[in-house]
């Protein structure tokens, strides 16, 4: 059985802003860079390990 994924797949970085609010163009433009670069997955869901060193109150924002 040949294998279901090959290649490199990376979990997205969420970008922000200054103040704190999402910056959804700058996370689209990064995602189309990382698979023009030849990225073969975006991982929407995945970790890139951050969260375990967030404060616990920025689990409210």
């Amino acid at each position: 059985m040949p294998p279901l994924f090959t290649g490199v797949g990376v979990a997205l970085v969420i970008l922000f802003q200054d103040d704190g609010a999402l910056d959804a163009p700058a996370t689209a433009d990064l995602s189309v860079r990382l698979v023009a670069l030849g990225v073969r997955a975006v991982l929407v869901a995945g970790t890139t390990g951050e969260p375990s060193t967030w404060p616990r109150w920025s689990a409210a924002l």
